[in-house]
């Protein structure tokens, strides 16, 4: 009962909120709302990076709540929520659009540091089937950070990370109570 009672009265902002303080409270390098230059000119938005002793990471997050059925292959996924449909393009499939926009950003430097994705999902959705992999939740992401705890950086990982914070703009994290 308190389970639904907690996802009834949860809110995207809400949501928003836990992740910032649980990747703040992680005590790794990390960066929000970054904006960088795309592949015709323009530019796009990632939600989320972060360094770990294993390389960049990207999340990119979604609030959603209802049945989910797609996998990591699909093209499209679909949300049912009460009697409700809706078609959506896969959310990974555009992280790994994003991942190879920023690996373009730095020639040389990124190809010796791995790139890696997750789509982070907070609300009270679940997949029919099972998650697709590079899918996490708040509780699988604290999982995952709590594993990165007392991982040595590599001086080349924060030489890489610095100068790709010189090229993007991003709101800087301060600390939140």
């Amino acid at each position: 009962m308190l389970a639904w009672t907690q996802n009834w009265l949860d809110t995207p902002e809400k949501a928003s909120l836990r992740i910032i303080r649980l990747l703040s409270a992680a005590g790794l390098p990390y960066v929000r709302d970054v904006v960088i230059p795309d592949e015709v000119g323009g530019y796009t938005q990632i939600d989320h990076l972060l360094l770990t002793a294993q390389g960049l990471v990207l999340l990119e997050w979604q609030y959603l709540r209802g049945v989910l059925h797609g996998s990591d292959y699909s093209q499209q996924w679909t949300r049912f929520e009460g009697k409700t449909r809706h078609d959506f393009d896969n959310p990974l499939k555009r992280m790994q659009r994003l991942a190879q926009t920023l690996d373009q950003l730095l020639p040389g430097a990124q190809s010796s540091m791995p790139l890696h994705g997750f789509l982070l999902m907070s609300g009270s959705a679940r997949f029919a089937k099972g998650w697709p992999q590079g899918v996490l939740d708040e509780a699988r992401l604290r999982a995952w950070l709590d594993a990165q705890q007392g991982q040595t950086l590599s001086p080349h990982y924060r030489m890489v990370w610095n100068m790709l914070l010189a090229r993007v703009v991003f709101e800087p994290v301060v600390g939140l109570k």
